[in-house]
């Protein structure tokens, strides 16, 4: 209600009041600075709504995009594409909503940054591997790849009215096919199969190079890619494509790597082989930070892996509302505290200058582990190697375990709880490992690893036997973390903090 009353008075200087309530655990308050700040507008919107995009709870990020459509900048291209090719769930109907909004969000931009992923979210049907758009998401990314050629045809004009003559469109400033739009991509592919299916092969094998090409000389990566594998489709002995056209996207992408991050990732390129590390170049996402800004926050569920670029970075942790320094990550760096184990963030990163960093998602290590069945392991023995905030902690004496951990073995039954906090099915059983009075590690199997990462950050009630008056106690919190524990076994351990810390007493009691 406060933070409504402060929308109504309306001044631009409130934005510094209500912008550290966007990560509130209260939804509603959530919600109300999204408000707020849309009435308040002026020349921090923009800023405040790239920030929210980032921060905000998944069910109020629809909200976000929609300001977003009428307050829209080049900025939003990325966090906005990274959104719709995201392969986190989205409850309910949520999800299709949301990529409706963003298909329009990115249409009313009307930067061609967005061709790509728009070209590939409505062409999702019929292309193997890329599913989870609905067919009205797929119209909705059809409409905004139009909205962004018309810009773009209006942008010519007027820059041929003013004299200028010339477009930045990649490659050159001509109106030849390896600058054609993306959206004509989808049509042009449709023309070549359908060629094939004529029975004119050789010539649709041809044209079908020429596509990869101009989509490996644009940029686009993945589109090459999958067209490469489609070569097969038309002839499955075409060999010598398969091999010219790898060759093709692989020069491409070195030429995409600037020598100034080649410099800062020695280390890293050392490790690897050279299409490892261009595989990983090449899903990074780059983000610009203020100095004094928010990268990820302490409690967050962040599972990225962060390269610093550019900049310096402060680490720091709270401790009854203490913030403690631990140390200052620079350039050459990485942080992620979730990426390689799933796991809630136990410190807060900070910009301490105008900051440069790319980030990779989480998603991508799945994508690798067919092709490049080591980069994971190589990767997290270069993190343990240049990853400094745990040594820091240790030397500075920083516990941030608060209370003392006592060993526990004792059979439990642990329940999912639903959004009214009841209990959902009857769960499944676990054996404790030890408790304190802020909380309690569990042993549970899990065949699969990337299993283990949906528990986290969920919501759970450990029935816990202890006898006497009182047979069982019905304890409720959250996953804030799950280490391997016997890998040969697929054992993990399940930190899991209690929402109210247990009493001497009654942590007495359960020890007997």
């Amino acid at each position: 209600n406060i933070i409504r009353l402060l929308g109504e008075i309306g001044h631009p200087a409130l934005f510094t009041t209500i912008k550290p309530f966007i990560r509130h655990a209260d939804l509603r308050v959530q919600q109300e600075v999204i408000a707020t700040a849309a009435k308040i507008g002026g020349d921090q919107l923009k800023d405040f709504l790239l920030h929210a995009l980032q921060t905000v709870d998944d069910s109020l990020k629809i909200r976000v995009v929609n300001h977003i459509v009428s307050n829209h900048d080049e900025r939003f291209v990325r966090p906005l594409t990274d959104l719709l090719e995201s392969t986190k769930p989205f409850p309910g109907k949520n999800k299709n909503d949301l990529q409706m909004a963003i298909c329009k969000a990115l249409g009313a931009i009307g930067s061609r940054r967005a061709n790509a992923s728009l070209t590939r979210v409505a062409q999702s049907k019929n292309v193997l591997g890329l599913v989870g758009y609905g067919d009205e998401a797929r119209r909705a990314a059809e409409m905004a790849l139009e909205q962004i050629r018309i810009a773009s045809a209006t942008q010519r004009d007027s820059d041929a009215e003013d004299g200028q003559g010339q477009v930045s469109a990649g490659i050159g400033a001509t109106a030849s096919e390896d600058v054609r739009p993306v959206v004509d991509l989808r049509a042009r592919e449709e023309d070549i199969f359908h060629l094939a299916g004529q029975g004119h092969r050789e010539q649709a094998k041809e044209q079908l190079v020429d596509l990869i090409t101009s989509a490996a000389r644009a940029g686009d990566f993945k589109t090459a890619e999958r067209l490469r594998e489609r070569i097969y489709e038309i002839d499955g002995l075409a060999l010598g494509e398969i091999i010219r056209t790898g060759e093709i996207i692989e020069q491409e992408k070195k030429g995409a790597i600037k020598e100034e991050d080649l410099e800062i990732w020695a280390e890293l390129t050392d490790r690897l082989s050279s299409i490892e590390f261009q595989t990983i170049y090449h899903e990074l996402n780059e983000h610009r930070y203020k100095p004094e800004e928010n990268i990820v926050g302490q409690g967050e569920k962040n599972d990225a892996l962060f390269f610093i670029t550019q900049g310096s970075v402060k680490v720091s942790h709270v401790i009854d509302s203490r913030e403690l320094f631990i140390t200052t990550l620079n350039r050459g760096q990485i942080a992620g505290e979730n990426f390689f184990s799933p796991s809630i963030w136990t410190v807060t990163l900070t910009s301490l200058t105008p900051t440069r960093i790319h980030i990779l998602p989480q998603s991508a290590l799945a994508a690798w582990q067919e092709q490049f069945p080591g980069l994971r392991a190589r990767l997290h023995e270069y993190y343990l190697s240049c990853n400094t905030i745990r040594s820091m902690i240790e030397k500075k004496g920083l516990e941030r375990r608060k209370d003392q951990r006592f060993t526990l073995s004792r059979k439990i039954q642990v329940q999912p709880i639903s959004n009214l906090d009841n209990p959902i099915g009857r769960g499944f059983r676990a054996e404790t490992a030890d408790i304190s009075l802020g909380g309690m590690a569990f042993l549970i199997r899990i065949s699969r690893q990337e299993n283990a990462r949906l528990l986290l950050g969920r919501r759970m009630q450990v029935v816990l036997p202890v006898g006497g008056k009182t047979p069982f106690l019905h304890l409720k919190g959250l996953v804030i973390g799950i280490q391997p524990f016997q890998v040969l076994e697929n054992d993990f351990s399940v930190h899991f903090k209690f929402d109210h810390p247990l009493d001497q007493q009654t942590l007495q009691t359960i020890l007997g």
